[in-house]
């Protein structure tokens, strides 16, 4: 008779790559697992499957101490023995952008197809979290399952384990919720029958509660644990013991597939972003902000590759750039790609959730550090290139050899106005080349030193712009074809600010910079007020403790208070924040300020606001208070408007000398709204202000902190404000009648995890390792602004202000030359406005071009690219870049395509 249930147990575990141990001390014991592996499934034929966490990462850290195992590790792969994928890294899911996590399953399904097979399962059970688009991703890689166990719970209560799950714009996955311990349920069986029987009945009663088939799994093994070699054993003799139910050992493929054919029509359904969860197990929010600075190192990769290196570089490939003469500019005879991955993978290996998370040791955070400059000396040298070979191929043969020109670049796919950041050299008299084997030394074409220059752009219009600084110093330059050392180039440098117009989206400005006998001076875009200043949008009004008082032009709206400080304990770990019984909150509104007037020009105009927070020491020592003894943070902020300008830009310096505590920086919106809105992967997420009751929570206390990419906005649909961010993740919107938004800045703690916070706000998430390091001590720069606009975030266009302050125009300046290029011009061009281009890359396995966008508007909408080539065809593709469907061009250079709400699509153009 058969049995009513059939329990598959996952045998696996759970690897870790560094967090409690470094990633060197945990291979060690990685390559003791897999030896003893290969041992099981040699000897033990009935030993027939292993899950290796849903990554591929482990096969390399494996194989460089051991690569003559390469082809035993094949062997089982391809057998289904062995699970890998679809991963190469098990990341954190809030801390890292959309494009970073397609990447990781792209190379996942690369690494692990080339040992034979990829688990097309969707396995991300221990992240912090689960973001809104995950649904959506996972099907651009052609897997239609997910299991996961922390984020979930508080939304249905865990009245079930098997649900479907929907992304915004509809894309919906199976869902299996692991329950209790999630992957953890038993280390390893008792070797005992009865007791085995007895435990394997006891998870099959609390299981079947929630199960909606007969098919229930259970999972063996954990972090850091070895399989089992007596399981296929113990297993047989469970199997008669029991009576309604069958019991084996399997796959997470072969469960999936038995509970897809099975699960009822009913079946409830799930949307929105898994952040609860909290009554049944630990979210731990508070890695959000631990260890800022590893946040805002991975913002400047990501950007960095996303936003330059990568469609830079397709862009010269579009263009076919071939090697250039030795005494031309640096340029690329094929796409970089071997490069550009290499530049990821390091990324990469940072955002697993016990990295980028901040909660690992000191060593290990140290290591990551060396990773993020691996990969942005690799990304930025590579951007380099790229636009150099650009400008090299700009005709500005008609100038003579005096003028110079100035290149500005825009990344994003909108048309923009900036003031933006450059340099112009100007050879000296002096430097004349005189050495007959290196012609490519350059001859100064001035007769005496360059006092000043106009600036005119492509039309003979003169551009205004801003001296910051002059001096003489030499510049290396390198040999362009690695035949000889470099040499030194004296010359006279200026540093601007240029206030470029019109710059094409996903293309280039170019100006001429015409030598004269002085500088020029303009009338002033920005006008300096007493202790403020005023453009034609916004009125900012430093008050006397430091905090601004801003006027947004547009509504009459007036924002007070804006920009103060607070300073509150923290005795929690680097999971979680956690406060002090007898906390002490510190604010700088009564904290005298120093206003100094730094930068006054016609397209901006800065403030330095200097300031001393007093604040306590650290904790007491029964941590329920904060020290009586005090310490000073000495603290400056740049408060910078321009031209044009729609927001304040803030760079802000501090030293921190406290420990436990936490720091941020308010801004009291004083709009009425119930919601908050955050751009997220894919999204941006609208969350309720005001918490659930924390009664109602045992495990972990709902927490007024959440994730954000580069903005959260609170509006009321007529006017708003947002903050915008580069690197710093963490948010609050005060429940409060003022709405105020909090920003972090960082967090000082000093252990992993705390086993003494089960009663407040934390938990024992993980061992108690001392990790000084995590108080940060040191000086930090952070750099955010504050947005108000009219409407709501959309009508506000608050993500595209959010994406130009943390993407700003670069500048590379050229000679006159001859080349085939237009001095202003678009590659790639998108539209409506809703279409945010997210990816701009040669395709991995075909001479296309990629190019990825969403929808981010809640209404569906017709897009159209058009690049400045012809194209020859056009195909809609996966994420993983394979082809769905062809496309027809609407015309020589214009593709079309349907987009629903906040779908993401990805397309392959031929040229």
């Amino acid at each position: 008779m058969k049995k009513p249930y059939e329990i598959h147990v996952i045998s696996h575990t759970h690897w870790d790559r560094e967090w409690y141990l470094t990633f060197q001390q945990f291979r060690l014991k990685l390559v003791e697992l897999v030896d003893g592996l290969l041992e099981i499934l040699e000897t033990n034929p009935e030993f027939i499957h292993f899950n290796f966490d849903g990554q591929t990462i482990v096969l390399e850290d494996y194989l460089e101490i051991k690569p003559q195992n390469k082809e035993r590790l094949k062997q089982y792969i391809q057998a289904g023995k062995l699970a890998v994928g679809p991963w190469y890294i098990l990341p954190d899911e809030f801390l890292v952008s959309a494009e970073a996590t397609i990447r990781n399953l792209i190379l996942g399904h690369r690494l692990a197809a080339e040992f034979g097979k990829v688990m097309k399962v969707g396995y991300i059970p221990d992240p912090f979290g689960h973001i809104s688009q995950m649904p959506q991703i996972l099907r651009g890689f052609g897997i239609d399952n997910i299991i996961l166990w922390r984020g979930f719970g508080g939304e249905a209560d865990q009245t079930s384990s098997e649900y479907y799950w929907d992304a915004p714009d509809g894309s919906r996955v199976l869902f299996v919720h692991l329950p209790n311990v999630g992957y953890s349920e038993t280390l390893h069986f008792p070797n005992a029958t009865k007791q085995a029987a007895v435990l394997i009945t006891r998870l099959k009663e609390a299981y079947q509660q929630r199960a909606t088939t007969p098919y229930l799994s259970i999972f063996t093994g954990s972090d850091h644990i070895k399989p089992q070699a007596e399981l296929p054993q113990i297993l047989k003799q469970v199997n008669a013991q029991l009576d309604d139910a069958v019991v084996m050992q399997s796959s997470l493929t072969e469960y999936i597939a038995k509970l897809r054919a099975s699960v009822p029509d009913d079946l409830q359904v799930m949307r929105g972003e898994f952040r609860g969860g909290l009554k049944h197990t630990y979210l731990l929010t508070g890695v959000l902000s631990t260890r800022m600075y590893l946040k805002q190192e991975n913002e400047k990769a990501q950007t960095l590759l996303e936003k330059w290196a990568e469609p830079f570089a397709a862009m010269v490939w579009m263009l076919g750039v071939k090697k250039p003469d030795f005494c031309q500019k640096p340029g690329f005879s094929t796409y970089p790609q071997e490069f550009l991955w290499q530049s990821w993978k390091y990324l990469l290996q940072n955002h697993p959730h016990d990295s980028i998370c901040g909660c690992s040791l000191d060593a290990v955070h140290e290591q990551m550090m060396t990773r993020f400059a691996w990969s942005e000396e690799i990304a930025e040298e590579l951007t380099q290139n790229s636009l150099n070979a650009i400008a090299a191929q700009i005709d500005t043969s008609d100038t003579p050899s005096t003028v110079q020109h100035l290149v500005v670049y825009n990344p994003l796919g909108w048309t923009r106005d900036e003031v933006a950041h450059a340099t112009i050299d100007f050879l000296t008299p002096e430097q004349t080349s005189s050495v007959e084997f290196l012609p490519y030394i350059p001859k100064s074409p001035y007769t005496e030193e360059v006092k000043g220059f106009i600036i005119r752009d492509e039309q003979g219009r003169e551009i205004p712009y801003q001296l910051i600084k002059k001096q003489i110093c030499q510049k290396v330059l390198p040999s362009p074809d690695l035949t000889t050392f470099p040499i030194l180039l004296q010359v006279v440098q200026f540093e601007i600010l240029l206030h470029a117009q019109n710059i094409p989206p996903c293309g280039y400005a170019a100006y001429q910079v015409i030598p004269q006998k002085t500088l020029k001076t303009y009338s002033a875009g920005v006008q300096q007020l007493p202790y403020g200043m005023e453009n034609e949008y916004l009125r900012v009004n430093i008050q006397p403790n430091g905090s601004l008082l801003i006027t947004d032009k547009s509504t009459d709206k007036v924002y007070p208070d804006c920009h103060v400080f607070e300073d509150s304990g923290d005795v929690g770990d680097e999971y979680n924040y956690s406060y002090p019984l007898r906390d002490r909150i510190v604010s700088s509104i009564g904290c005298p300020a120093n206003i100094e007037l730094v930068e006054q020009g016609p397209l901006r105009i800065t403030y330095k606001v200097s300031q001393r927070l007093t604040v306590p020491k650290c904790a007491e020592p029964d941590r329920q208070g904060r020290s009586q003894e005090t310490v000073e943070i000495p603290i400056s902020l740049c408060i910078s408007l321009s031209v044009g300008a729609k927001r304040v830009d803030i760079t802000t310096e501090l030293e921190n000398t406290a420990r436990d505590h936490r720091l941020r920086v308010l801004f009291p919106s004083g709009i009425h709204s119930d919601y908050s809105h955050a751009e997220g992967q894919f999204d941006v997420v609208q969350r309720p202000i005001q918490l659930p009751d924390p009664n109602d929570y045992q495990i972990e206390k709902p927490s007024p902190t959440y994730p954000q990419q580069s903005f959260v906005d609170v509006n009321d649909g007529e006017v708003g404000l947002a903050v915008i961010n580069k690197g710093l993740p963490e948010y609050e919107v005060k429940d409060d009648a003022r709405r105020t938004i909090a920003l972090t800045l960082l967090r000082g703690v000093d252990q992993i995890s705390r086993g003494d916070l089960l009663t407040r706000p934390g938990g024992n998430a993980g061992w108690p390792c001392q990790t000084p390091g995590g108080q940060c001590l040191r000086k930090h720069t952070f750099y955010y602004a504050l947005a108000p606009h009219r409407g709501t975030w959309q009508t506000g266009l608050v993500h595209r202000e959010a994406h130009q302050h943390n993407v700003p125009c670069r500048v590379v300046q050229t000679d006159s030359h001859q080349g085939n290029l237009s001095r202003k011009m678009s590659f790639i061009e998108i539209s409506p406005a809703s279409l945010i281009i997210s990816a701009i890359k040669k395709a991995e396995t075909h001479d296309a071009l990629i190019i990825r966008c969403y929808n981010a508007s809640n209404e569906a909408t017709t897009g159209e690219i058009r690049l400045y080539q012809p194209i020859k065809s056009a195909a809609l593709t996966n994420l993983n870049e394979d082809i769905l469907e062809a496309v027809t061009p609407n015309s020589e250079h214009t593709v079309a395509f349907q987009v629903r709400p906040w779908e993401v699509k990805t397309l392959s153009l031929e040229m």
